[in-house]
């Protein structure tokens, strides 16, 4: 997965999040009773979109938490490894604008002063 899907999957699955609280705690009505100790709360219509929408943040949670974990790890990334797993999805957000690539690091068979000599692979004169 590239690190623009990360940002994206993130940003979607913060947004499920915060629709879902919205619409959960616009969706219950309470009323009271003759005394204070009896209440009446009710969600309507509303509280069955907010769960959808909190089963939508829950998928792409766990898609790029999941994902996360296995570039850190492949990486050798730990500490960015630590962070993901305890903290998704805010910083697979993070990772995804700031945290390390090594596919745009530079290629080791090119660098200054030319290609690096493969020693399993000997060029032949």
């Amino acid at each position: 997965m590239r690190k623009q899907h990360f940002v994206w999957l993130s940003l979607a699955a913060i947004v499920a999040w915060i629709v879902g609280l919205i619409l959960s705690f616009t969706s219950v009505r309470c009323t009271s009773g003759a005394t204070s100790s009896t209440a009446s709360c009710t969600s309507g219509p509303g509280g069955y979109i907010a769960n959808a929408f909190y089963l939508i943040a829950i998928i792409l949670t766990a898609i790029v938490w999941v994902a996360g974990m296995i570039r850190t790890a492949r990486q050798g990334r730990w500490g960015w490894f630590v962070l993901i797993f305890l903290f998704a999805p805010i910083t697979t957000l993070i990772y995804g604008l700031v945290g390390y690539d090594k596919a745009r690091g530079a290629h080791p068979a090119y660098v200054e002063g030319g290609p690096i000599p493969d020693p399993l692979h000997p060029a032949h004169p």
